[in-house]
């Protein structure tokens, strides 16, 4: 809708209302969304006033991330983009830099840049990729580069379309966690691209990695929340390349929780409040959902055991429990 000489568009992703000043190419909000909270991203054609040589540390050659006296932070990528985020977590401030790809925006836009309105708006992200198996979300823990879009894009074929990829939203206010659906993109190395039969060429996310994004097609993925059966620490890259066995092991719901701190999309937003929040939520996550760390050798080869591996894992015990209600702090009704 036009708004003076600017044209608003309104999305609903991950849980949430969004609002752009450019059309992101995301589903319409409908009635039945969930609506977590609300961002309100903004270009603007100034800088930010963050000083040019900031504290030590604060600042290198290629991420810069400042916390900000008012509350906010202030964000910038090398020669892409510039941000700052509103201590509400509501309103996104965003300037492209000289050399700034338009194609990668999206990137930086429902990856780190989202993290943090999320965590100033009381909502705790995972580091996470869900696919649904039989009317429910499997999630996936890892850190960069363990395999978690790899191994959620070989699910696509078993018929399990991906519901998220990278970062994962909790909803909790029906007394059950659900999983809810991402932005319908999967971030995937060149060696892992083959199992996506992508429907067209990906974007290369930054100069440092050799990792694209590519739009999944309609078929492979799901837009609906979904309850969320079970998650699945996946193995480190060292691990996978010195072990040869596939397997799952239960984690307690101690050793669960530690890997919900380990796997938060955000440890920069520091402070008493967010710290007692991030732990109350992995306890109590812990308690509703069953865990499990996953063991398998490197190589595409052996997915197709891993998968099997995970459906039996989730087959074998109760997948939702009549725990206690899961829920974020700062959610509306």
């Amino acid at each position: 809708m036009a708004t003076g000489p600017t044209t608003s568009y309104r999305f609903a992703v991950y849980g949430l209302s969004v609002v752009a000043d450019f059309d992101l190419d995301l589903p319409a909000p409908t009635k039945h969304d969930t609506n977590l909270g609300e961002v309100v991203w903004r270009r603007t054609a100034s800088g930010f006033g963050v000083p040019s040589a900031p504290r030590p540390g604060a600042i290198d050659d290629w991420f810069a991330c400042e916390a900000l006296e008012d509350g906010s932070y202030y964000l910038r990528w090398k020669d892409y983009y510039e941000f700052r985020i509103e201590s509400s977590g509501v309103g996104i401030d965003y300037r492209p830099l000289a050399g700034a790809d338009p194609n990668i925006l999206r990137n930086f836009l429902f990856g780190q840049v989202l993290s943090f309105a999320l965590v100033l708006q009381g909502i705790e992200p995972l580091h996470a990729t869900a696919v649904r198996i039989d009317h429910r979300a499997v999630a996936f823990l890892g850190d960069c580069g363990f395999g978690k879009s790899t191994l959620a894009a070989s699910f696509l074929h078993d018929d399990c379309p991906i519901l998220t990829d990278d970062l994962l939203l909790i909803d909790g206010r029906s007394g059950r966690p659900h999983a809810l659906p991402g932005c319908g993109r999967i971030k995937l190395r060149p060696d892992s691209v083959p199992l996506l039969d992508a429907a067209g060429p990906g974007t290369r996310l930054n100069p440092l990695t050799e990792k694209q994004m590519f739009a999944l097609r309609g078929d492979q993925m799901e837009a609906a929340p979904l309850p969320l059966a079970a998650l699945f620490v996946l193995p480190s890259p060292l691990d996978r390349s010195a072990g040869a066995a596939i397997g799952s092991r239960r984690l307690t719901r101690a050793a669960l929780f530690g890997e919900l701190l380990r796997n938060s999309f955000n440890a920069h937003v520091q402070g008493a409040p967010r710290l007692e929040r991030h732990f109350a939520f992995a306890a109590e996550l812990a308690r509703s959902v069953p865990g499990f760390a996953l063991c398998y050798p490197a190589g595409l080869e052996h997915l197709p055991a891993v998968r099997r591996t995970v459906r039996a894992a989730v087959g074998s015990t109760e997948a939702l429990s009549s725990g206690p209600l899961l829920t974020q702090e700062g959610v509306t009704s």
